[in-house]
């Protein structure tokens, strides 16, 4: 059995009643690099974390018959991700290239050097984009199988990613997945409009408004207009010199010297409530 490029399945092998967490302890991670490998992992981790697999497998329905269970979807690089996490309950975050590799550039400026740095400013972009895509991948997979631990793993990883070292901005490869497979107040909408609200540059959003969703175009208005309030000025004298000194005097501006804006930002939490089944 192999996987899709739009759906990957769980297969419970033939090795039955197996202790998960006894298990775990004794097996070496693997790395799922072949498909085989990928789709017949031992199902009990699977199960051990995720209280749908475990009815699923358990059940008189398709999946117990069959024991197996499609997640539609997915990449399988992403279901990598989360067979993974299944063993080893971490966020592989190692990228299919190295952001920090040294490129050959001498003191002489040949013709090749520029075309060498531009190939790896490349190759780095889509393998952050490749990874923003999995981690939204792997946490909508752990929203549709009750797994909150998983979640909230996805969006440290993230927030370690984003505001770490390389401290990298967001891609936009996900913006699109995750508007697609979420309702409006998922923390993962709430994550994707506050990244581009608070922490992406004008010039950027305008260079990939082709690729933010329309519903995210008025979540981000939303965001904006409720972060920017008006304050009244009561002290005329103060409000006398802040005129004199900064205020346009073109009357077209319609600007008022007893007006002043501020701008505020709601931190909301992207943190899912956990329980004991996760």
């Amino acid at each position: 059995m192999t996987t899709s490029p739009t759906a990957s399945d769980l297969t419970r092998t033939s090795e039955e009643h197996v202790d998960a967490k006894a298990k775990k302890a004794k097996t070496p991670l693997p790395n799922f690099s072949q498909p085989t490998e990928l789709v017949t992992f031992l199902v009990e981790f699977a199960c051990h974390h995720s209280p749908v697999l475990k009815a699923a497998f358990n059940s008189s329905f398709i999946e117990g018959q069959t024991q197996t269970y499609r997640l539609e979807d997915m990449l399988p690089s992403a279901f990598r991700l989360l067979a993974k996490w299944f063993y080893s309950e971490r966020i592989d975050v190692q990228l299919d290239i190295d952001p920090t590799a040294d490129i050959d550039v001498t003191d002489e400026v040949d013709d090749n050097s520029n075309e060498e740095e531009d190939d790896h400013a490349t190759l780095q972009l889509e393998a952050y984009r490749a990874q923003d895509l999995n981690f939204a991948q792997l946490w909508v997979a752990a929203d549709q199988l009750l797994i909150p631990r998983l979640q909230n793993a996805v969006i440290l990883a993230w927030n370690d990613l984003w505001h770490g070292d390389d401290d990298r901005l967001s891609t936009t490869s996900w913006l699109n997945y995750a508007y697609r497979h979420t309702s409006v107040g998922s923390p993962l909408r709430n994550l994707a409009v506050d990244q581009f609200v608070f922490e992406v540059g004008p010039e950027d959003i305008e260079a990939c408004a082709d690729e933010l969703p329309r519903e995210m175009l008025f979540d981000m208005a939303m965001v904006s207009t409720k972060s920017i309030s008006r304050i009244f000025i009561f002290d005329k004298e103060y409000r006398k010199r802040w005129d004199d000194e900064y205020c346009d005097s073109d009357p077209g501006s319609l600007r008022e010297g007893k007006y002043r804006y501020r701008c505020t930002r709601t931190w909301r939490s992207y943190i899912v409530p956990e329980n004991e089944l996760s």
